[in-house]
Formats: C-alpha cells, sequence, structure tokens
C-alpha cells in the first residue's frame, strides 16, 4: 500500500511542477533552458508544463499497476512516457520555438 502511495506523490510531484512551468512560467524546472537562446518563452513552458503534467497524471493512473510486480505494466508505463517526451522534443523543436541566431 505504501508503495503506491509513493508512486502517486512522485506522480503529483510532476503534476505539480507542471503547473508551475506552464501557468506560472518558472522556466528553472526546463532543463537546459537558457532564455538568451530562445525567443519564444510562452510557447516552451505552455509545451513543457503539459509534458510535465501529462507524465505525473500517466505515473498516478498507472501506480496500482506498476507494483504487482509484472513487467507489462513498466513496459507499458515506459513506452507513454518515451511517447510524451518524444512529442513534447518534437514539438519543441517545430513549433513556436524559435532560436535566436545573434547568439554565438
Amino acid at each position: 500500500m505504501f508503495d503506491v502511495i509513493f508512486i502517486m506523490l512522485i506522480g503529483a510531484i510532476f503534476v505539480i511542477v507542471g503547473y508551475l512551468v506552464k501557468f506560472k512560467e518558472m522556466v528553472g524546472f526546463i532543463p537546459g533552458y537558457d532564455p538568451e537562446y530562445y525567443e519564444n518563452t510562452k510557447m516552451m513552458t505552455n509545451i513543457m508544463g503539459i509534458a510535465y503534467m501529462l507524465i505525473g497524471i500517466i505515473t498516478i493512473g498507472m501506480a496500482p499497476y506498476m507494483v504487482k510486480g509484472v513487467l507489462f505494466y513498466l513496459r507499458i508505463w515506459l513506452l507513454l512516457i518515451g511517447t510524451v517526451l518524444i512529442s513534447a522534443f518534437i514539438l519543441s523543436s517545430k513549433y513556436g520555438v524559435v532560436k535566436n541566431e545573434d547568439r554565438r
């Protein structure tokens, strides 16, 4: 029982961080973010905030199944998390995030 609560707590932390990134624009939670390197901070915080919140929601939803010891559920979790991260990477590099060209 404690295992499920602990995994749900980790998911809740991801949801809270996602909220802070998306709505409060706390870019300090985005690893490798340099405000001088990107022009559109709002689009980056939207994409990464939603990604963090989705990771948290998926973790909370999968918590009861992950502690059963079945490797199948861990593989599904990894597949979903990987899909969210790859989607966030593609969206941030393709839509709305423009690099400053004058920085060298």
